[in-house]
């Protein structure tokens, strides 16, 4: 037995698995919540509720199934784990109170997605902002976002705000505005910017992204130079984008911005991001602020399977000099998530260009889903979010503790709302299993 992560001792406790105590291994069984993977004569165990994982023999995989007789120590490491736990334990229960628990004491900052506007220099086949109106932040509603603000952040607390569109940097002036005003009301924040990258230059990196407090980018690729360029389909057409976009990335890289590339991918590109990768990991291993993580298309008629989504992240997984620039290491939760997204944290919102508010970004601009408006917002209209609604094939799903239910405006559409953690957990436990 090599246990790679001890169980976390907080969780275990409140869900009260078992006593290591406990003499009778007759009163065990194995947690709903361990995941195996068998490969080399042995198995890696992971516990997905207590974050253990532990490498096993074929035999001591059987002990703790209980197809083999089990010793008073193996039996005290397993309990003392999470991965044995009481006969009489409701641990979905248990994990579920915990987590309503969470939500209504977890006090988090002020996070805003602010969509600075609709347009956009690129046109994506699979945006999912299709028929939304393409306009900009209107001017009316900049006094009524910093008003929304000052009542609801302390001095003592950083705001958090995540540049949004569209493309956010087509609307620079909203930006430059409301950072001023917040500057100008002493107003403690931070910058998050999800873009293109096209836009992006030397002067605003070394000098706007300062005064905006601009710590982390999101960039995505869709795959290798042509591919890009094509699925990206700019207006006016940029020449040789792929390349600016890279020279981008190294850009904000060198000036301390964390960037994190979201590599799109489905049944057509898949390869070519395999490619992408071994690009990405030769010219960015030596920079710690750079990391890439894959997102599965839905909706597109292009999307992989299960086993198709989990032999790709192996691949994609052994490929890479260290899984850590895949952000593995942030996946391995050391407490189980209590919401999946910002849809269930009650100071998470998302703000479209006439001012609607949205408990989710992916509807902003649809104003059927939006739940309040920042010129006449309602504290109560909020109280819904506590409430968490996750469907019976999640309930039943050893990954459950990882993603919380998913994705909901995927499975509003029809998409699979599989977070995607449940496969790079997987991806990940399968190379540990053939080192």
């Amino acid at each position: 037995m090599n246990i790679i992560i001890g169980g976390n001792e907080k969780i275990i406790a409140y869900v009260d698995a078992a006593d290591s105590k406990d003499k009778a291994a007759s009163t065990l069984k194995p947690s709903r919540f361990n995941y195996a993977h068998e490969a080399n004569g042995g198995f890696i165990v992971y516990n997905t509720l207590y974050n253990a994982l532990i490498r096993l023999t074929a035999f001591e995989y059987k002990k703790l199934n209980g197809q083999a007789k089990i010793g008073k120590i193996m039996r005290k490491t397993f309990v003392e784990n999470g991965l044995l736990v009481r006969e009489s334990t409701d641990e979905l229960k248990k994990f579920l109170g915990w987590s309503l628990k969470q939500r209504k004491l977890y006090k988090p900052y002020l996070s805003l997605n602010i969509t600075t506007t609709m347009k956009c220099n690129a046109h994506c086949s699979y945006c999912y902002e299709k028929g939304v109106s393409r306009q900009d932040f209107l001017p009316r509603e900049i006094n009524h976002l910093l008003k929304f603000i000052e009542r609801r952040v302390t001095k003592d607390e950083t705001l958090v705000l995540n540049w949004f569109g569209g493309e956010p940097l087509l609307n620079q002036n909203m930006i430059e505005q409301v950072t001023d005003a917040l500057k100008k009301s002493k107003i403690n924040f931070a910058s998050y910017i999800i873009t293109n990258g096209s836009l992006i230059n030397k002067t605003m990196v070394t000098r706007k992204y300062k005064k905006w407090k601009v710590r982390d980018v999101q960039i995505t690729l869709d795959g290798k130079a042509e591919t890009y360029a094509n699925r990206k389909n700019y207006q006016p057409q940029i020449k040789d984008v792929f390349d600016k976009i890279l020279t981008n990335i190294e850009l904000l890289a060198q000036n301390m911005i964390r960037v994190h590339i979201r590599l799109n991918v489905d049944r057509e590109n898949m390869e070519e991001i395999l490619a992408v990768q071994s690009m990405l990991d030769e010219r960015f291993r030596d920079f710690e602020d750079v990391t890439y993580y894959p997102a599965f298309l839905t909706g597109v008629g292009l999307d992989l399977t299960e086993n198709e989504k989990l032999e790709f992240l192996r691949r994609m997984i052994a490929q890479c000099h260290d899984p850590k620039n895949m952000n593995m290491a942030r996946r391995f939760f050391s407490m189980p998530k209590y919401h999946p997204c910002m849809r269930n944290d009650m100071r998470s919102f998302s703000v479209d260009t006439k001012g609607n508010i949205y408990a989710c970004e992916h509807f902003v601009g649809r104003k059927e889903y939006s739940f309040s408006n920042l010129s006449n917002y309602d504290e109560s209209f909020n109280a819904d979010r506590y409430k968490l609604r996750i469907a019976a094939t999640c309930k039943s799903c050893v990954f459950l503790p990882k993603c919380m239910g998913g994705c909901a405006a995927n499975r509003l559409s029809g998409d699979e709302p599989c977070m995607i953690e449940k496969y790079l957990l997987q991806g990940y436990i399968a190379h540990l299993a053939e080192l």
